[in-house]
């Protein structure tokens, strides 16, 4: 293999091992160690905000842009705006660990930020400081420098002269010293939800799909980048395109535990993607698919695998990182340990669980909303929980649902303010409107999230739910059909268990007055999960509205083998609006015929 294709980009990053000692008005920093000391104290920081205090005492005095400090410091990753802000906060700090501000950072707006020295005119970097220097009190003495007449005489000027040679020599083999201590420090741990995606290689013959597929890479960094990952921006990535590269090399240049690559090409139903993921650490292929698309449109089949190679590269990345986490031992003052703790215990969906997730919400409400995008990501998670609990319908009072509802509307209205291009927020809240028979505020969200991310399916989803609580069962089909359009043989409205697309189809359907087609959804639904209740139980309604009565009884006798417990029953309570009503009640005449009883409702639903 030729290495020259392994080398990195050119970058001009800040590497904090190879940056020399300076001082700061009376503080003196050590970039390779990271302190910051001062006469008082002596403080270690944070890589990240020392490479941020460097990059802006080096730009002396000019301003440095976000971007600008994103490239340097972060390595080009895509960051949130809380990352930077946070950082700049820090830095903020290290100005107060004298008696007095030896520096101030100014925010310049929608320019960036720039480093004033409040302590001296000069620049800032002083590399002849030596590591062990006293720091120079605020309030001593200026000490001005010998007159012609009091210099030494000339005898005495080559035993000075003597005296500064060594003491540079001395202040060279300390700071050697202290560089080659600083390289072989293990380098911080690499992110585990960090991916770096490589152009996708076109090898179908035809060149005239280049563009596509740099769309293709295009589309999945940009979905990517909207969720808690550390995505490698597009010019990163792309600068290895066409290179021979070797995944662990890239992963150490561009920072990322994950590689993504892919490759697309022709086949018989249309077009096909190939995709590995790798582990750059230890170079094993932890992910191998083989994607294909049932279109022969090229611009239909990139929207098709942008979403699909998002999904796959997203769940990868993140079950890894939960299951890491979870080998840990719980830990509340862990951010990360109190959110994995908390998605866990809230998938398991029992209700004799709730007290447990909510102790787990107040830790969190305390100590992640402070965390970034994993404070933005526990917020996201507190929306979907309590609109679970909204959607599995328990038998509750209303209050308490009216409860739930509005901590899962105030969790997504945070999460909106703390970062607006993501799509969950909205989807949460049109579901939880839905739930709540809110209609317009529902469709609302759903169609802004239509317009506003079109690589989505998300809020096709919504649209499905809303229509269909509402009686607009056509406008239900449309949406379901949208959807699939978009992520073929992907479940919506929940997984197979749950009915999912081909269980809301049956169901719109039946209530469409379309019997065979009900008909034939619902049985594809059991040939994917055959131990699902909710297939025989609308499939017997749908055979007997067919006039097959024998068959509908059969249906419902499996029903009653498969059931755990009625909820499939509360899906026929999704709203009160009347042409919901009226065409359930014909639903629920035709269970009674084949011999399904529903069950007694408790009175404080």
């Amino acid at each position: 293999m030729d290495r020259r294709h392994l080398q990195p980009p050119d970058e001009d990053g800040i590497d904090l091992a190879h940056e020399p000692l300076f001082v700061l008005g009376p503080l003196h920093v050590s970039p390779s160690t990271r302190e910051v000391r001062s006469k008082q104290r002596c403080e270690i920081v944070e890589p990240r905000v020392a490479q941020v205090l460097v990059c802006l005492v080096q730009a002396a005095g000019a301003v440095v842009s976000r971007d600008d400090l994103i490239r340097r410091c972060w390595g080009g990753r895509v960051v949130g705006e809380d990352a930077i802000n946070r950082c700049i906060a820090k830095v903020r700090q290290i100005a107060d660990l004298d008696e007095a501000p030896s520096f101030v950072i100014e925010t310049i707006p929608r320019v960036g930020y720039r480093l004033r020295n409040l302590t001296e005119a000069g620049p800032a970097i002083d590399r002849t400081v030596a590591p062990d220097a006293e720091p120079v009190p605020n309030d001593a003495p200026l000490v001005r420098g010998p007159t012609y007449a009091e210099r030494p005489p000339p005898q005495n000027r080559g035993r000075r002269r003597l005296i500064a040679v060594s003491a540079a020599a001395a202040l060279v083999l300390v700071i050697v010293g202290l560089s080659a201590w600083a390289l072989h420090q293990p380098a911080p741990p690499v992110p585990m939800r960090s991916v770096a995606v490589l152009p996708i290689v076109n090898l179908t013959g035809d060149p005239t799909l280049d563009a596509t597929t740099d769309k293709l890479t295009e589309d999945i960094i940009q979905v990517l980048a909207r969720g808690a990952n550390y995505v490698t921006p597009r010019n990163a990535a792309f600068a290895w395109k066409g290179k021979l590269v070797d995944e662990r090399a890239v992963g150490a240049a561009l920072k990322v535990r994950h590689v993504a690559t892919a490759s697309l090409r022709k086949a018989d139903s249309g077009y096909r993607v190939s995709l590995q993921i790798v582990d750059t650490l230890s170079g094993r292929t932890i992910l191998s698919e083989d994607l294909g698309g049932g279109t022969s449109d090229a611009a239909e089949a990139e929207r098709q695998f942008a979403l699909k190679l998002f999904e796959e590269i997203a769940q990868t990345v993140d079950d890894r990182w939960r299951a890491e986490i979870l080998a840990r031992p719980a830990d509340d003052s862990d951010p990360e340990s109190v959110l994995v703790r908390f998605d866990a215990l809230a998938d398991t969906g029992r209700r004799e669980d709730i007290p447990k997730v909510e102790h787990l919400i107040a830790i969190g409400r305390t100590l992640l909303p402070k965390q970034g995008e994993i404070g933005e990501e526990f917020l996201g998670s507190v929306c979907w929980y309590y609109y679970s609990l909204l959607d599995h319908r328990y038998e509750t009072s209303p209050g308490q649902r009216a409860v739930w509802a509005a901590a899962a509307l105030d969790a997504a209205t945070q999460a909106s303010r703390a970062k607006s291009n993501t799509t969950w927020p909205h989807g949460c809240r049109a579901q939880v409107f839905a739930a709540l028979e809110r209609w317009d505020e529902g469709l609302a969200e759903a169609r802004y999230i239509v317009d506003k991310f079109p690589l989505t399916a998300v809020g096709y989803e919504s649209l499905a739910r809303l229509d269909m609580g509402r009686g607009a069962f056509r406008d239900a089909l449309a949406d379901l059909t949208a959807f699939a359009a978009r992520m073929p043989g992907r479940e919506c409205l929940g997984d197979a268990s749950d009915g999912g697309c081909r269980g809301a189809l049956g169901f719109v359907d039946l209530c469409l007055g379309d019997y065979q087609a009900a008909i034939t959804q619902l049985r594809e639904l059991a040939v994917l999960a055959p131990q699902n209740p909710w297939t025989p139980f609308f499939l017997s309604a749908a055979l007997e509205l067919s006039g097959a009565h024998a068959d509908a009884v059969s249906s419902a006798q499996a029903y009653a083998r498969l059931k755990t417990d009625d909820r499939i029953w509360r899906y026929l309570s999704l709203s009160h609006e009347p042409n919901f009503v009226a065409q359930v009640r014909i639903v629920r005449d035709a269970l009674r015929n084949a011999g399904l009883d529903e069950p007694a409702r408790d009175a404080s639903e």
